[in-house]
């Protein structure tokens, strides 16, 4: 008997069981909630190696360890076992994609799926594995108008016989009509940095620092929102918006007054009182001076702003005053304006302080005395390796206003400071109906009608169709026609006529005639196609002592092992081959080696030794010790 869980195949059950378990296990597998792969892709049943999972918080509960690398192909493809699905190597290596099929290979994500390969097919192939021709069936005439307009969703479309069409996906599409997403981020959407979540319909970009929009092409202002208090002003640094303080004041948005009154400054027990970027100083009593460090010389002191009073030399006599620097008049009353000379010239506004000056510079000059022009191309605000240019930089415009810049961008670049990348597709290369898919790295991908090819679909094709059936030779001639070159039993414009009666079945195939008189080759198992040309690998491979031996590809396969045996025809003889459990003992193989599970009475490796006590009972709550090959009672 078998024991597994749902969504979970032996690893070697026999063929036909294997085959009815399938059937089984798909239906249990589309009506369950839980530990079903997303998307209702059972991998054990499918030949796509992608595991998405049906619980978006934890896409990890359902990947199925007792199936998923347990050393055992349970795909149809082995795909379940191979080094990109179990190791996170290359899946492109070897290359899967058949058909001359271009494979783009895509590494592991945590949580969310395991490596696996995407298949850019080639003209007339289609599938995920580029294994279905595409024309394979179709016989002419072929009717223009049924792609235009073209019913691919995302795709280029090619007439047909039929009348019909064929369409061609672009990489991530999927089905008759292109219409189904697999992985929108094939296309690599998100600029600068981007990374790309696939969701249910479409792609969702999370962007990098400093860059916002749908593809992370906008360049976030970093000052949008940041306000400085207390008249300060914000600058972008990098992808931050930085506050630049007014003197006096601190804080990431200038909001702390520097108390000035720390340490104290005021001396003989004066009170400091802060101000903004000051402070003043109350002084005790008979103590003057900005710090209160002089003691007063007059009884009526005059004298202003910190001004020394000297006492009059006789009784009918003035104080007089000495004035600290930067005032002056006889009571030192009067602010001299160190303003008067413009030290501040035509670039900026002069503020005039105690024997000192402030200049508030207009935009885009700095300095001292506002002499320097900011040089707004340092930083370098163009990205992408652009060349930034202002007023007065070689080889820059004379034209351009002070404090302005202009980004000349390289080519693929756009946008004020050369942010955005130009779609590789905008310029249309892609000719003769080809749909262009845009990369993030500046390149496309030209997805061509079957019956064009080249990079940018520029090359007439006719034989891309495959307009010849039954592996006809396919030669193109002049003005868009084809030849098709027959192989031997095959007749027709395009090899259509055929009849095993005169042509055989290989490899041992019976030729059979239907009612209609249509003539086909059933195939001995391991061998597939319309002549039983192709031979799956059971052909040729033996399994050994009684083993099995099951196809799990055209190139791989599995031997169904007998007990006791295993290896990868079955050549190996496992430990418990030689039966070394004695005493009825079960026998299980661990690797190279093997344990004893052993009956009621006997233990040892081998299940050698009797245990006495298992048949002797100690009364009255006695313990049985083991005294080989006897025991005895520790009675309590």
């Amino acid at each position: 008997m078998y024991y597994f869980s749902l969504c979970t195949i032996p690893p070697r059950l026999p063929w036909t069981l294997f085959q009815m378990l399938s059937i089984i296990v798909l239906a249990v597998c589309q009506n369950q909630t839980a530990n079903l792969p997303f998307e209702d892709y059972c991998v054990d049943l499918y030949d796509f190696v992608q595991v998405f999972c049906g619980d978006r918080s934890q896409p990890a509960s359902c990947i199925l360890s007792s199936w998923l690398c347990d050393g055992y192909a349970d795909c149809n493809t082995g795909y379940d076992e191979t080094l990109a699905t179990c190791q996170n190597a290359n899946p492109c290596q070897p290359n899967p994609c058949l058909n001359d099929g271009v494979c783009h290979g895509f590494s592991a994500q945590t949580n969310v799926s395991v490596a696996y390969p995407l298949c850019e097919c080639a003209n007339s192939y289609s599938g995920i594995w580029c294994e279905t021709n595409l024309t394979k069936t179709q016989l002419s005439p072929v009717n223009a108008a049924v792609c235009d307009p073209s019913p691919c969703v995302a795709g280029a479309c090619t007439p047909v016989s039929g009348p019909s069409f064929v369409c061609s996906c672009n990489p991530g599409y999927n089905g008759s009509r292109c219409d189904i997403l697999e992985s929108a981020c094939v296309s690599q959407p998100c600029f600068n940095g981007g990374t790309c979540k696939d969701t249910a319909d479409s792609y969702m970009c999370m962007c990098a620092p400093g860059w916002n929009g749908t593809i992370c092409n906008v360049l976030v202002d970093a000052c949008d929102g940041v306000l400085c208090g207390n008249g300060g002003t914000c600058i972008q640094k990098g992808t931050l918006g930085v506050c630049i303080c007014s003197q006096g004041f601190t804080g990431s948005r200038c909001e702390v007054n520097i108390d000035n009154c720390t340490p104290q400054p005021c001396l003989y027990g004066g009170t400091c009182v802060n101000g903004v970027g000051s402070f003043t100083c109350v002084c005790a009593t008979n103590r003057v001076g900005k710090f209160c460090e002089r003691q007063e010389t007059c009884k009526e002191n005059p004298c202003q702003h910190d001004a020394v009073c000297l006492s009059p030399t006789n009784n009918n006599g003035h104080p007089s005053c000495v004035c600290q620097d930067g005032y002056t008049g006889l009571l030192c009353e009067t602010d001299i304006d160190d303003c008067a000379k413009n030290p501040c010239g035509n670039y900026g506004k002069c503020i005039d302080g105690i024997n000192s000056y402030t200049c508030k510079c207009n935009p885009y000059y700095t300095g001292v005395n506002c002499g320097i022009l900011v040089d707004t191309c340092n930083p370098n605000p163009c990205l992408n390796n652009a060349f930034c240019c202002r007023q007065g930089k070689a080889p820059c415009s004379s034209n351009l206003p002070v404090g302005r810049y202009e980004c000349y961008c390289r080519n693929g670049f756009t946008g004020n400071n050369c942010e955005q990348r130009v779609p590789a597709c905008s310029s249309y290369p892609c000719q003769n109906e080809g749909v262009c898919t845009s990369l993030q790295n500046g390149s496309y991908i030209c997805t061509c009608p079957l019956t064009f090819r080249g990079q940018n679909c520029e090359t007439f094709n006719p034989c891309g169709s495959s307009p010849c059936l039954n592996s006809g030779n396919c030669v193109n001639k002049e003005k868009g026609e084809f030849l098709c070159q027959c192989l031997a039993g095959y007749s027709g414009i395009q090899c259509e006529l055929s009849t095993c009666i005169a042509t055989g079945c290989l490899n041992g195939g019976f030729c059979k005639t239907l009612s209609n008189g249509t003539s086909y080759c059933e195939c001995l198992r391991s061998y597939k196609g319309s002549m039983c040309e192709i031979v799956f690998p059971c052909a040729s491979k033996t399994c050994l002592n009684g083993g099995t031996c099951l196809d799990v590809s055209p190139y791989n396969f599995h031997c169904n092992c007998m007990d006791d045996f295993g290896g990868t025809y079955c050549e190996s003889d496992l430990p418990c081959k030689s039966k070394p459990c004695l005493n009825g003992g079960r026998c299980i193989n661990n690797g190279s080696g093997y344990t004893c599970r052993c009956p009621l009475g006997y233990g040892g490796i081998h299940c050698d030794i009797l245990l006495a006590c298992a048949g002797n009972t100690c009364m009255n709550g006695g313990t049985c010790i083991e005294i080989s090959p006897s025991f005895k009672c520790a009675c309590p």
